[in-house]
């Protein structure tokens, strides 16, 4: 994976294991294709803080973030333009 310029504080595998997302210090939440490592497929901008955790649902159809700035979103894995 590319260096980037906020820390990655929290990650989760997509469907099939083809894709990770990466929730990031700035706020921001990124998804990159894990077979050629670097291409970012999307990113996301919602938080105004760091994200702490990141969970998807059993069938990987939500995802619930959570962050420093005291707000957890959930959302239907299609709202964030993700790929899977």
């Amino acid at each position: 994976m590319p260096r980037t310029r906020s820390k990655i504080t929290a990650a989760v595998w997509g469907a099939l294991d083809e894709y990770l997302i990466f929730g990031h210090d700035g706020g921001e939440l990124t998804q990159w294709d894990v077979k050629d490592g670097e291409e970012m497929v999307a990113k996301y901008e919602d938080h105004k803080g760091k994200i702490n955790d990141l969970q998807l649902s059993n069938d990987k159809t939500m995802l619930i973030t959570s962050s420093k700035d005291t707000y957890s979103k959930v959302g239907p894995i299609l709202k964030f333009n993700f790929k899977f």
